[in-house]
């Protein structure tokens, strides 16, 4: 869409942001950016398909957490190196839930994303409930819909969350196929229904923020040959 942007892998348990975009494993990570901040430009690796920045997690066989925790004041200082950085959207991936305490007042919002099932919702609930309560704006995206009987519709999700529902994203074999090459799915098949959901939740937060595109990217979609070989 022509937005420079930063994805940041803040996972300290599962981090597979790096693994899911197809890059190699790098010898500087979150953490080493967080412990120290000269670290941080030579932490961003480019991601070559669509020019997006990333900070990726470092996965470690064996370790203590408790001995990889950055604090409070760590994580400030952090953020403020970040946003010293051109970018127009910095996006915080992290693990399920909260696994340790964050200073809530570092977001703008947050997207909690859930599925269409009981206990799922159930997380996000509580999510909403702590986001509620530090007063961080917050929503909700429903994902890997798959339209079957056993699943909550979106009314028994908004009653249950007490929050209109973002976006939903489908169930879509795109998606994983598109993880296994290191492409993501709005990118290895724009057709796709996952694709055009994606795109439009996109349009929807960039739109509601207000952001400019820094055009640094072009956002017209190629056919043909060139649009198939730039996919494989």
């Amino acid at each position: 869409m022509g937005y420079n942007v930063l994805m940041i892998d803040l996972d300290l348990i599962n981090p597979c942001v790096g693994l899911y975009l197809g890059i190699p494993e790098t010898n500087l990570g979150f953490l080493d950016a967080v412990k120290n901040p000269a670290n941080i430009k030579r932490a961003i690796v480019p991601h070559s398909q669509t020019g997006m920045r990333v900070l990726p997690g470092r996965m470690s066989k064996t370790y203590d957490l408790e001995d990889y925790l950055p604090s409070a004041k760590q994580l400030r200082v952090f953020y403020q190196n970040i946003l010293k950085l051109d970018f127009d959207f910095v996006v915080v991936d992290t693990q399920p839930g909260i696994a340790y305490k964050v200073p809530l007042d570092l977001y703008n919002e947050a997207i909690i994303v859930a599925q269409p099932h009981r206990a799922s919702c159930i997380s996000a609930v509580k999510l909403l409930d702590k986001y509620g309560k530090a007063k961080l704006k917050s929503s909700v995206v429903i994902n890997r819909r798959r339209n079957k009987n056993f699943e909550l519709d979106i009314k028994e999700i908004e009653d249950m969350t007490e929050e209109q529902i973002m976006a939903e994203l489908p169930e879509d074999e795109n998606v994983p196929v598109g993880v296994s090459e290191g492409v993501p799915c709005f990118l290895f098949n724009r057709r796709s229904p996952f694709a055009r959901k994606i795109g439009g939740l996109a349009n929807v937060i960039s739109k509601r923020i207000g952001t400019e595109a820094s055009g640094r990217f072009p956002n017209e979609e190629k056919g043909g040959l060139l649009g198939f070989l730039k996919k494989r």
